[in-house]
C-alpha cells in the first residue's frame, strides 16, 4: 500500500524548474518582474510593511497582528485585468487598513492559472486578511462595489460574494498551528473551541469547520456550482470522474435517453487563459468542432453534444473502451517478451499512429499535443484513437498553439506546421522505444543512444529506426510526411531473427563504472553547503518535505555515497548534523522521516544519534497513522529488522512484534 501526497503531483514539476535553469529550486529563489510591485509600492503609505515570500508579496499596516484564523478574502483576476484589479485593491486595503497579498508578477500568475495548477488555490490572485467578521463584512461589500465590473475564475475553495464574479471568501489560518504530517509536508491547522487542532479544509468545495457559520447565509448570495450528478436537465448522469485539473474534470457517464456510457469534459471559464486570450471554454467548443470535422474518420472519439450547465461548458463524446498508451506500455517489459511479438506490437502502434495523423493533416488539423496519455488503445490493439484535442488547431481557422503541449513530446521552437507536428509524432514513437523523452529536451543526440542500444537488442529493426531518426531531425525540411511514414511503415517486413540469448549493446563494467564515478563528482561537487533547505540539488518534494529525508534529502545521497564509495565526507556528515531533527519537525517513516535517516546514521557511523532517532519514531504521534511501508508504521517495522540485524538488541524484534499481532485499529490504544 502506498499512500498519495495530497500536498504533491506531478503536474507541479514544471513550476519548480522556472527559477533554475540546471535542477528544480524553490520559489523561495524567484526574484520577480516589478510590474505588480510598482503597482501597489506607490499607492501604499510609506509606514505599511512590503516583503517577499516565495511566489507572494505581503504588505500590512504597521505594527497590526493578524489572528492565528479567520475570514478570508480572495480576490480572482483574468490576465488582462491584474493591473486595474490589484490598483483598487490596494485602494480598498489602504482605506480599511487590511493586510494583504497578491501573486509576485504576472510570470507566476500564468503559471499557478494553468491547467497543471492546484484546484484549491486556482484562480486566488489577492488574499486580504481582514481583523475579524466586522471588518469582514465592510471590506467584502466595499471590494463587491469597487470590483463590479470585472470577472475571473470561480474559486473552488471558496464562496462567491453576492453577485460578484471576481470577490470570493473562506474561513481559514491566516497564521495557524503548523504541524508536521505523515508525508512530511506542514499542514497549517486550526483550532476549535475546545483546544483541538483540526485541518484547514483546503479542498476543491466551500467547507467550512464545524464551529463556524456563514455571516451571509441571511444576504443575498449568487448560486454557487452545482455539485449535482446530473447535467442538462437530468439528461447525463455522472457515473465517476476520471480526472480533475484547474480547468475543469473529465467524467464517465450515462445519456439516460439512450442508456449509452459517454464522456463528459467540463471547461470552466476564465481558466488557463493561453497567449491567443483564448481560456478553457474557448479551446473546448475548438475540439468540439474539430471532433466534428474529424467524424467518421475513425482516427478520435465521435462527438455527441456541447451545452452549458451553470456557468461552465460540457462536451459529451463517445466512450472508447481500451488503455491509454501511457497504461498500455506500463508493464510491457521488452526485455522478457518474445522480440517478434514485440517489434510485432511496436510495428503495429507505429503504423496506427502514423495514420492517425495523415489523417488528421488530411483534414488541415494539427495535432500539436502529443502524449502518450493523448492515445487510446483498443482493447484488441488493432485499432487506435487520438483524445483530449485541446490544443490541436485548424490551418487557415485558428491561431496556432506553438507553446501548447506536453513536456518532452515537441521541438524546442514549438508546433508551427505539419513538419512540428511529425516531430512531435516521432517523440511519441520513440517513447514506445524508451521512456526517455524528458532527456532529448537536454541532449537531443541521446536519442542516438537509446536507439543503437534497442536495434542491437533486437527490439528495433534497424529500417524502423532509420525511419524514426528522420521524424525526429532537427531541421524541418528533412522529415518525411505522415503519407510517407505509413508508406515506408508498410515497406518493412517484420521478420524473426536468430540472436544469442546475451546481447553485446556495446556498454563495457569500465564505461558504467567511469559513468557512475562521474556522477559521484558531478553529485559532490554541486553541494550547496551554505544553505538549509537541501544539500543537493532533488526532486522538487524537498522544499515541501525536509531536507535530511532518504527519499529527496542528504541521508538518501549519504547512504549511495557510503555503499559505492566507502565514505561519506565530513562536510556532508557536518550539514546533516546542523539540523534540529526532532518529531515536531520530521515524520516517523522509513523514506520522509526519522526511520530512514536513522538507518542511515547508523550506517555511516553515527550510531548513538541513529538509535535516539528510532526510539524517537516509535514514540512519535504520527506512527500510527498508517501502515503505508514508504510514510508509515510498515516502514518503520522494517528499520526495527534491520536495527536487531545490525544490535541483537531484543527491543527492536519485540516492536516489529507488536506491528505484527496488534490489530490495527488498536495503534491509538498502544
Amino acid at each position: 500500500m502506498l499512500l498519495t501526497d495530497p500536498n504533491f503531483s506531478r503536474d507541479l514539476y514544471p513550476f519548480y524548474t522556472r527559477v533554475s535553469p540546471d535542477w528544480y529550486e524553490s520559489f523561495s529563489h524567484f526574484i520577480p518582474s516589478s510590474d505588480f510591485l510598482r503597482t501597489t509600492r506607490g499607492m501604499l503609505p510609506v509606514s505599511w510593511d512590503l516583503r517577499q515570500t516565495g511566489i507572494w508579496i505581503h504588505t500590512s499596516p504597521p505594527d497590526q497582528i493578524l489572528p492565528e484564523q479567520g475570514w478570508k478574502i480572495h480576490i480572482s483576476a483574468r490576465p488582462e485585468d491584474c493591473k486595474q484589479i490589484l490598483e483598487k485593491c490596494t485602494s480598498v486595503c489602504v482605506r480599511h487598513k487590511v493586510a494583504f497579498k497578491f501573486l509576485a508578477d504576472p510570470f507566476v500568475f500564468d503559471l499557478i492559472m494553468t491547467k497543471g495548477g492546484t484546484r484549491e488555490s486556482g484562480g486566488k490572485f489577492i488574499t486580504l486578511y481582514p481583523l475579524d467578521t466586522r471588518h469582514f463584512r465592510v471590506v467584502a461589500e466595499d471590494l463587491c462595489e469597487t470590483l463590479a465590473e470585472f470577472k475571473g475564475p470561480y474559486i473552488l475553495s471558496d464562496k462567491r460574494y453576492k453577485a460578484s464574479q471576481v470577490v470570493y471568501y473562506r474561513y481559514g489560518a491566516f497564521i495557524g498551528y503548523p504541524q508536521i504530517s505523515i508525508f512530511g509536508s506542514v499542514e497549517v491547522r486550526l483550532r476549535s473551541p475546545d483546544g483541538t487542532l483540526v485541518e484547514d479544509g483546503r479542498s476543491p468545495f466551500f467547507n467550512l469547520p464545524r464551529w463556524i457559520s456563514d455571516p451571509f447565509d441571511s444576504d443575498e448570495i449568487d448560486e454557487s456550482p452545482d455539485n449535482s450528478l446530473y447535467l442538462k436537465d437530468g439528461k447525463y448522469r455522472i457515473e465517476a470522474p476520471i480526472q480533475f485539473s484547474l480547468t475543469g474534470g473529465v467524467y464517465k457517464a450515462v445519456d439516460l435517453d439512450t442508456g449509452r456510457t459517454v464522456i463528459v469534459k467540463e471547461a470552466r471559464p476564465h481558466t488557463n487563459v493561453d497567449n491567443n486570450g483564448v481560456d478553457a471554454i474557448g479551446r473546448l467548443k475548438k475540439e468540439y468542432r474539430l471532433l466534428k470535422k474529424l467524424k467518421g474518420t475513425g482516427i478520435t472519439p465521435e462527438p455527441l453534444d456541447l451545452f452549458e450547465d451553470w456557468e461552465h461548458l460540457f462536451m459529451v463524446e463517445e466512450f472508447l473502451s481500451g488503455d491509454n498508451l501511457f497504461t498500455a506500455l506500463t508493464g510491457w517489459d521488452p526485455e522478457k517478451a518474445d522480440r517478434l511479438i514485440y517489434v510485432e506490437r511496436l510495428y503495429k502502434i507505429w503504423s496506427n499512429l502514423a495514420y492517425s495523423v495523415k489523417i488528421a493533416h488530411e483534414h488541415n488539423i494539427i495535432i500539436n499535443d502529443f502524449s502518450p496519455g493523448n492515445v487510446i488503445l483498443s482493447q484488441s490493439e488493432d485499432r487506435l484513437y487520438l483524445i483530449d484535442l485541446e490544443g490541436a488547431w485548424e490551418v487557415g481557422v485558428d491561431r496556432a498553439y506553438p507553446l501548447f503541449g506536453t513536456e518532452g513530446f515537441r521541438p524546442q521552437k514549438g508546433v508551427h506546421s505539419q513538419s512540428d507536428d511529425i516531430y512531435g509524432l516521432g517523440r511519441l514513437m520513440f517513447n514506445t522505444v524508451s521512456s526517455m523523452n524528458s532527456l532529448l529536451t537536454l541532449k537531443p543526440m541521446a536519442k542516438q543512444i537509446f536507439l543503437d542500444v534497442a536495434e542491437k537488442s533486437a527490439r528495433l529493426p534497424s529500417r524502423m529506426k532509420d525511419l524514426l531518426l528522420e521524424c525526429l531531425d532537427e531541421e524541418e525540411e528533412a522529415r518525411p510526411s505522415a503519407d510517407e511514414i505509413l508508406n515506408r511503415l508498410n515497406q518493412i517486413s517484420i521478420v524473426s531473427q536468430n540472436l544469442p540469448d546475451k546481447v553485446d549493446i556495446g556498454v563495457s563494467s569500465d564505461f558504467l563504472r567511469n559513468t557512475v564515478c562521474k556522477i559521484l563528482d558531478y553529485i559532490k561537487s554541486n553541494m550547496s553547503l551554505d544553505r538549509m533547505d537541501r544539500l543537493f540539488p532533488a526532486d522538487p518534494a524537498v522544499f515541501l518535505t525536509n531536507p535530511l529525508s532518504i527519499a529527496h534529502g542528504a541521508a538518501g545521497v549519504a547512504y549511495t555515497l557510503s555503499c559505492l564509495e566507502g565514505k561519506v565526507p565530513d562536510k556532508v556528515i557536518s550539514w546533516m548534523l546542523a539540523h534540529d531533527i526532532s518529531k515536531d519537525k520530521y515524520p516517523p517513516g522509513l523514506y520522509l522521516g526519522l526511520s530512514g535517516i536513522a538507518w542511515v546514521f547508523w550506517k555511516i557511523g553515527l550510531q548513538k544519534l541513529a538509535l535516539q532517532l528510532m526510539k524517537t519514531s516509535a514514540n512519535h504521534p504520527l506512527l500510527w497513522e498508517s501502515p503505508d511501508i514508504y510514510y508509515g508504521a510498515g516502514g518503520f517495522g522494517l528499520a526495527c529488522l534491520y536495527f536487531y540485524k545490525e544490535t541483537r538488541d531484543e527491543y527492536w524484534l519485540r516492536s516489529v512484534y507488536i506491528l505484527k499481532v496488534l490489530p490495527f485499529d488498536m495503534r491509538c490504544g498502544i
